[in-house]
């Protein structure tokens, strides 16, 4: 009894690791990532989204819901007055019918603006946002937690 729950726990613990190491991760090395401390959104140059389109609307909350609370909860600090270390965006592939879209993290570096690291998890977003059965937001704060898990490069 006791080795199926070990064989358990070991599959458990290879399923978990396979999930972390699905995440992709580019960055500059001479990057200082390490010593950041305070982040804000970065400013897009395109509108927000649009309440019309209230699927696209919820995602974008739980992204960046998700994106704040796993970085305050690393004890990085939300700066929206000054210049922070680092500004975060987000960005969303096309989502067809058929499958999920991936979803990717970018870091810039607070002072030069500059793209100094980011991850993407492929299939990180289900492709109907507006089933009932889909828990957005927590599928969304599991995929975040993943890509996250990774910054700053260890």
């Amino acid at each position: 009894m006791a080795r199926r729950g070990i064989t358990f726990c070991a599959v458990l613990w290879l399923l978990t690791a396979c999930a972390v190491d699905s995440v992709k991760t580019q960055y500059e090395a001479d990057a200082p990532l390490r010593v950041y401390k305070t982040f804000d959104w970065m400013a897009s140059e395109k509108r927000g989204v649009s309440v019309d389109d209230m699927a696209a609307f919820r995602l974008d909350a739980a992204i960046r819901d998700s994106v704040h609370r796993e970085l305050t909860a690393r004890a990085y600090k939300y700066q929206t007055l000054g210049s922070p270390d680092f500004f975060v965006s987000y960005r969303v592939s096309a989502i067809d019918p058929a499958g999920a879209g991936t979803l990717e993290v970018e870091i810039h570096d607070g002072r030069t603006r500059r793209l100094v690291w980011r991850a993407w998890l492929m299939e990180a977003v289900p492709a109907k946002l507006d089933e009932p059965d889909v828990s957005m937001n927590a599928h969304v704060g599991t995929a975040i937690r993943q890509i996250l898990h990774h910054f700053p490069p260890r």
